[in-house]
């Protein structure tokens, strides 16, 4: 209708102005208000659709009046051109102070001369606020080009609309690239990430943003943000591989990096080392160790693996042990992964060093409790080493000596597509321990002895196809020769330990799409123990050990992501024994003397078949909260029971870097080795079951700070114990409560270290009886350490720990027991003593060298106990039982070596 009207108007000032314009001369004269012509309308028309683009978002200006003349015949002239003015050059105008976020209109009317310039300004519709004068003053310094009547400038009057709205905030940039994780401890031989899901949230809100699809170069960039801190979200094949918070500033460009699985930033003054930032949390609560804390840390001599008994929840082991004591439970209460295959034992004999070798592991995950269902058949905790890749890009070498072991490794390429690593390391311990054994009691026959050797080729990722296949092992041998206990005179002769275990393992993974991914783990091999005690005691295993885990994860939605998966377990094998059936041997002080316990002699096979098979959802409806539920089945073959585990957690982040999390789960674990042989132990047993609760917090303190409370709590059902007559029983209870503190300054400074302190309770009741401590509850346990980078490729390092005393259970007195020619102990309540507090300071100090062609040499001196601190470990009578003396654990341990880098 408006277009209608439009014409009509124009055909009648066409006509109008034609009938003028045959007796008017050819001048402009005083503008008429009249209808503009239809030319003026188009003009009018391209003027308004300038304006509208205009910053400042102009109406469109009325069209000149045609000039007033006598009227003459309507057909005696052709009608002249006119042209309506056109803006060239708008001048943003510039709201008043207290007016600059009002969204107001001004109306204008501009009287624009012949030469374009504007020589009057009205206002018709005020809008107020000082918004008018800011309107006239912006509208004077406008450009047109003029009006024009038959091709000459004219001057023309316009109806203008100045519009005022609030200024667009300033705006900052977000983008980068998330790249794939390949090389051997550098950036080196990494491609784009393809397919990443990025997704980006305002802090602390965890309003979402914006959802983002990287390039095939793992590129991407967020539209632009107002200035201040958005969480970034990097999901590649499902898997959150970056968490992160980053700061964009206005009129700026933040540039970011993620890498998969981790990021990788090499340490220039210390050698060898790098630190990664780990990948996704589906457990509540893990505790990842980078390779810069592993290797630095003092006591360790910088064995990565040492550094799990400095984490919160992990206990003191007895001197000697080379067990891992996790939130009040028992050493076979957890379990140990390489990779995804679980492992029997991750340190050699006595604990003093780990199997695998720091230069070839990419991070050490400790889940104390409430673990995720990929893992099972344990009630206490779970531990996983994740081995690197060997170097795809250059050829190195790396040796090592010191007063305990020696080693080597090597890694080069094979060709573009394959990166070996082949490595070795022997002990040294037998060159001098005959000479500081002592021959009080015992005459060393054979010293401690390991080896360990590890063979890995991995192929480069090159399209959804990543492949490792590694072969690794352990070798431990100890022997002693031992005069007659006074306590046990049974006990003599020569004691010999020797365990071994061989692995095999393929770790294949498979990207179907941007959502769908799987994963598999196999693995065959043996493990064997031999041992003897004097010339009643002996045992020989031998096993065949075989392992298949395969993990479907699916990105349902951006939101939601699914896991199922299965985890096989199949043992075969022979065992040979001659001793004692199997026993309680926890919170029994005295145990029965051998020879008058009855022997068994046990010649059969051995088969565990123990298939799993579980299912994960992580669901994360909004950006700051994230919800996790999984169930795990598992069978036993041995006993013939199948078992349903169901686990949930929720993390919620709350704040600015501050996180909130709660979980609850179930667990189960079938009998130990022998326990449910029908001459050995009781066929008759079930699994072992437990819960587990527990609640935190977690607070970023700062880009590499962070500060962790948790509380949690364990119940502990069916537990494996003696019965009333003596034979073995799920008659047993425990229950368990703790507080743990974790203070983490992650490397990337001068300094970097973390705090780790653990308030817990474990106790535990037998078939009949009180409640009673467990055998190694610790009340308290402090530990810190700290590493210090000095410059000059100077490294130091320092670690206290303060524990609670041993228990122990006191000795009343002693009868004399005529049958046996022995006295036997009197005892008081369970582990209702406590020997003194635990105190140890060890110190590393370390100095780097750069040479010639990118070699590097470094020397290390770390002194485990620097104080000589004598910490008593257990208490040893005299034959009668009156007179005592202390058994004391390690004393000043010095560990000087050389470590070199070809």
């Amino acid at each position: 209708m408006t277009k209608l009207w439009l014409l009509g108007a124009a055909v009648l000032a066409a006509t109008s102005s034609l009938a003028r314009a045959q007796s008017a001369p050819a001048t402009p004269a005083t503008p008429s208000p009249s209808a503009p012509s239809a030319a003026s309308a188009a003009s009018a028309a391209s003027a308004a659709a300038v304006a509208s683009a205009a910053p400042t978002a102009p109406a469109a200006p009325a069209a000149p009046a045609a000039p007033a003349a006598p009227a003459t015949p309507a057909a005696s002239a052709p009608a002249p051109s006119v042209q309506a003015p056109v803006l060239e050059r708008a001048v943003p105008a510039v709201a008043p102070p207290g007016a600059e976020h009002l969204q107001a209109k001004v109306g204008l009317v501009l009287t624009i001369g012949a030469d374009g310039s504007v020589s009057d300004v009205r206002v018709v519709a005020p809008a107020g606020h000082g918004l008018d004068e800011a309107a006239v003053a912006a509208a004077r310094q406008f450009r047109f080009s003029p009006a024009t009547r038959d091709g000459q400038p004219v001057a023309a009057r316009v109806r203008y609309d100045l519009a005022f709205a609030p200024p667009p905030p300033a705006q900052g940039r977000l983008q980068g690239r998330v790249l794939l994780a390949r090389g051997a401890g550098g950036v080196v031989g990494a491609g784009g990430a393809g397919g990443a899901e990025i997704t980006i949230s305002q802090e602390p809100s965890g309003l979402a943003l914006a959802h983002l699809i990287a390039d095939g170069d793992g590129a991407f960039q967020a539209p632009a943000l107002a200035p201040g801190r958005y969480r970034v979200r990097v999901l590649v094949a499902g898997e959150l591989v970056a968490d992160a918070v980053e700061e964009v500033r206005a009129d700026e460009a933040t540039v970011v990096t993620y890498r998969q699985a981790s990021l990788v930033v090499r340490d220039t003054d210390t050698f060898g080392a790098t630190a990664r930032v780990s990948g996704r949390e589906r457990e509540v609560t893990r505790r990842s160790v980078t390779r810069d804390e592993l290797l630095g840390a003092a006591g360790t001599r910088g064995d990565p693996l040492r550094v799990i008994e400095l984490l919160p929840g992990v206990a003191r082991p007895a001197a000697g042990e080379g067990t891992i004591l996790i939130r009040g439970s028992s050493p076979e209460d957890s379990q140990f992964f390489v990779d995804g295959a679980y492992v029997l034992r991750l340190y050699h004999f006595g604990g003093l060093t780990s199997f695998a070798p720091a230069q070839l592991i990419d991070r050490l995950d400790l889940f104390p409790g409430n673990f995720s269902v990929r893992y099972g058949r344990a009630i206490g905790g779970a531990v996983e080493v994740k081995l690197r890749d060997p170097d795809f890009e250059r050829t190195r070498g790396v040796v090592e000596v010191n007063l305990l072991d020696a080693g080597a490794l090597v890694e080069t390429p094979l060709g573009e597509r394959w990166a070996v690593a082949a490595g070795v390391r022997r002990s040294t311990i037998d060159l001098w321990f005959a000479s500081v054994a002592g021959d009080d009691s015992a005459q060393v026959t054979a010293a401690p002895v390991y080896l360990d050797y590890q063979l890995l080729a991995a192929l480069r990722r090159q399209g959804p196809d990543r492949l490792r296949l590694q072969l690794y092992g352990s070798v431990d041998e100890i022997g002693a020769l031992i005069e007659p206990l006074d306590t046990d005179p049974s006990i003599r002769g020569n004691i010999r330990q020797a365990t071994d275990f061989h692995r095999a393992q393929a770790v294949w993974s498979r990207r179907y799409s941007d959502t769908l991914q799987h994963e598999v783990t196999a693995m065959l091999g043996t493990f064997g123990f031999r041992g003897e005690i004097g010339p009643s005691i002996r045992q020989d295993l031998r096993v065949l050990d075989a392992a298949l885990r395969g993990d479907l994860r699916w990105r349902a939605r951006p939101w939601l992501s699914l896991m199922a998966g299965t985890d096989v377990m199949l043992q075969r094998g022979d065992v040979s024994l001659v001793g004692p059936r199997a026993q309680q041997l926890e919170g029994r002080p005295g145990a029965e003397p051998l020879e008058s316990q009855p022997m068994i002699e046990l010649d059969q096979q051995l088969t565990y078949l123990r298939p799993a098979a579980y299912v994960e959802a992580v669901a994360s409806p909004l950006a700051r909260a994230e919800l996790t539920v999984g169930a795990r089945v598992d069978h036993f073959g041995d006993i013939d029971q199948t078992v349903v585990d169901l686990r949930s957690s929720a993390r919620l982040r709350v704040g600015q870097g501050t996180v909130m999390k709660i979980a609850v789960g179930q667990f189960s674990q079938p009998p130990d080795y022998g326990e449910a042989f029908e001459d050995l132990g009781n066929p008759a047993l079930g699994a072992e079951r437990a819960v587990h609760v527990s609640a935190g917090v977690e607070q970023e303190l700062g880009a590499r700070a962070s500060l962790g409370l948790e509380a949690y709590a364990k119940r502990l059902d069916r537990l494996i114990v003696d019965d009333a007559q003596g034979m073995l029983a799920n008659a047993g209870r425990g229950r368990i409560v703790g507080l743990e503190v974790a203070g983490r300054l992650v490397p990337g400074g001068r300094m970097s270290g973390f705090l780790s302190y653990s308030l817990s309770r474990s106790e535990r009741r037998d078939a009949s009886g009180p409640w009673r401590l467990f055998d190694s509850d610790q009340t308290h346990v402090l530990a810190a350490a700290a590493q210090w980078r000095l410059g000059r490729g100077f490294l130091a390092g320092a670690t206290v720990r303060l524990v609670s005393g041993p228990l122990e259970t006191p000795v009343r007195g002693s009868v004399y027991d005529a049958n046996l020619d022995r006295y036997q102990p009197v005892y008081g309540a369970v582990n209702s003593e406590r020997g003194p507090l635990f105190s140890q300071l060890d110190l590393r100090v370390e100095k780097g060298w750069r040479l010639a062609h990118g070699r590097r040499l470094a020397a290390y001196l770390d002194l485990q106990n620097a104080t000589n601190t004598k910490n008593r470990e257990t208490t040893v009578w005299s034959y009668d039982y009156r007179t005592r003396g202390a058994v004391y654990g390690l004393p000043l341990l010095p560990s000087l070596g050389l470590r070199g880098e070809l």
